[in-house]
């Protein structure tokens, strides 16, 4: 299975040097680091209803202020059944198991770069694609650099993200333009945006047949 990495061209552009080694260390400016800006807030486990995923969708799908919060808590439930949690970790496993090359401009496997990317820091990157699937969006804050890879990653939490707007909220509920453009630099040279902005996710489809089965 080959993986394209269209999303880490600029990164590997930006840090490395193809064609020799350097030992490229770098650490995440502070300045760079946009979860540190944060409140976190736990999201409620409160019982979930039909009704509820309606409305939530609602806020979710709106063109003034967007909200992801009342669906993400939806999913915070769904995600316990059973058969739904197994598909999701088959799913996460096949992508995170495959072969990952990195080819030149002519096509010839570049066996540096693709060294690069069977670390552990690039399998970590791959469950938060496939999590992008579920949950429609991910936004990835990358760690420092050592000896040419990435010390960690982290995902950014979800329900502080409107990727709508291209904004960070510092609180879940904050309107969605109250926050910091992740888009623009610096936070944009140490950030990975997966998904598409207005996608809600496979698990947006997956609720109303979870909720309708539980009763």
């Amino acid at each position: 299975q080959i993986i394209h990495i269209k999303k880490m061209a600029n990164f590997i552009q930006k840090f490395f040097t193809p064609g020799r080694v350097e030992n490229v260390s770098k650490e995440t400016p502070q300045r760079a680091k946009i979860i540190s800006q944060i409140v976190r807030r736990e999201l409620s486990r409160t019982q979930q209803t039909i009704a509820k995923w309606r409305s939530s969708t609602i806020q979710a799908e709106s063109i003034i202020n967007p909200q992801r919060v009342g669906l993400l808590e939806i999913y915070r439930d769904v995600v316990l059944d059973a058969h739904l949690s197994s598909l999701m970790n088959t799913i996460k496993l096949k992508i995170q198991t495959g072969e990952v090359y990195i080819c030149n401009a002519d096509g010839t496997e570049n066996d540096e770069l693709s060294d690069r990317f069977r670390d552990q820091w690039f399998r970590k990157y791959l469950e938060h694609y496939a999590d992008a699937l579920f949950y429609g969006h991910s936004l990835i804050q990358l760690g420092g650099i050592k000896n040419d890879v990435f010390v960690d990653l982290e995902l950014v939490p979800r329900e502080n993200v409107c990727p709508e707007t291209g904004i960070v909220k510092r609180e879940s509920w904050s309107h969605s333009t109250d926050g910091v453009d992740f888009r623009s630099e610096p936070y944009s040279d140490w950030l990975i945006e997966i998904g598409d902005p207005r996608d809600l996710g496979i698990l947006h489809k997956a609720t109303p047949l979870i909720l309708w089965k539980k009763g």
